[in-house]
């Protein structure tokens, strides 16, 4: 997968905005989570 980069990117992005929210930590890595998830699977089926 030429994306895969791409996703860790996002993830390790996710991370460090979760750690930097202190307040909802899991919640903003599970909203980011999805929002990677979504954009991995869209840049899958477009050609």
């Amino acid at each position: 997968m030429k994306d895969l980069w791409l996703t860790r990117a996002c993830v390790w992005l996710c991370q460090r905005i979760g750690h930097a929210v202190a307040t909802w930590p899991r919640i903003t890595i599970a909203i980011c989570l999805l929002a990677t998830a979504l954009l991995t699977l869209k840049t899958a089926t477009t050609p």
